[in-house]
């Protein structure tokens, strides 16, 4: 498929399904409700200088899918996640533009396998790249950048997560990987590792089985990245952060507000408050939490 412009559709705009193969070039994908491009059951497909605009998601590459590659393409201004991974082969992204996406830009969502090069991540309403669940993800020589939040990486079990030479800045929010707060990841993660007998908790928070292997935590890998800049004071765009979202007061000398420990999307300045909000955040709370909801939904 070349030089062909899919636009308007009230379901999805182009989808590879069963064992085969594709090439998509030179072709533009927008305002279809649904998703994009959609890549799943044994298909492999190769997209290069594609462009995704406005659409429900930019990729659904899941349940299944064969190895696929973007090359050179852009997703902007998708509804809910720009590019979704989920129980797949490998996903490539090398040179792609991915921007203004209303969650995440990339999430990585459920035993993916994804490799990013090249790749800028911008203006994601909540993080610029999202990780759980047994995903394999390796960044190199990316820009993660002007995010609600930049890299999350959730509760992770056996996979190995790499940032290197990446630059990572000017992201709102929670800062999971500043030069402060990559000591505060490998605390956490090494916490979790002193209580192998909660494994079976961990497990069903992320919906694995109950026969789920040990539980073996592995710390992110970051080398040779540049953080510059990522906190919400510097960046006074996301209001939510600074405000109590319950009672909306402004912290004090005496008051501190804490974030939302689940999604780290909106802050209290105590837990009367943050009981009195859970009904209206919940369902916020959950979405970042859980896999793709629209995926999941689907």
């Amino acid at each position: 498929m070349r030089f062909c412009k899919i636009l308007g559709s009230s379901a999805g705009g182009v989808l590879y399904d069963g064992n085969s193969t594709g090439l998509m070039e030179d072709c533009s994908v927008s305002n279809c409700k649904m998703t994009g491009l959609e890549v799943r059951h044994g298909a492999s497909v190769v997209f290069r200088r594609v462009t995704v605009e406005a659409c429900g998601q930019g990729l659904l590459y899941w349940n299944g899918a064969g190895d696929t590659l973007l090359e050179d393409c852009s997703i902007s201004q998708t509804e809910a996640e720009g590019v979704v991974a989920a129980n797949s082969g490998v996903l490539r992204l090398v040179n792609c533009r991915i921007s203004k996406s209303q969650t995440f830009g990339v999430s990585a969502a459920q035993l993916a396998t994804v490799q990013m090069e090249a790749t800028a991540v911008s203006e994601s309403g909540i993080c610029g790249v999202n990780i759980q669940n047994k995903s394999t993800v390796s960044l190199s020589k990316c820009e993660i950048h002007n995010n609600h939040g930049g890299v999350r990486i959730g509760i992770n079990f056996s996979a190995i997560t790499t940032i290197t030479d990446c630059h990572i800045h000017h992201n709102v929010g929670f800062d999971d990987h500043d030069d402060s707060a990559t000591a505060h990841v490998q605390k956490a993660f090494a916490e979790m590792a002193k209580h192998p007998e909660r494994a079976g908790e961990f497990a069903r928070a992320c919906n694995f089985a109950d026969d789920h292997p040990p539980f073996h935590p592995v710390p992110p890998v970051l080398t040779r990245n540049r953080f510059e800049a990522n906190n919400e004071d510097r960046h006074p765009r996301r209001p939510n952060l600074q405000f109590c979202a319950s009672c909306g007061k402004a912290p004090t000398e005496t008051v501190t507000l804490r974030r939302c420990t689940g999604c780290f999307t909106v802050s209290y300045c105590d837990s009367a408050c943050q009981a009195a909000h859970r009904k209206d955040h919940k369902n916020l709370c959950e979405k970042v939490r859980n896999d793709s909801f629209v995926a999941k939904r689907r």
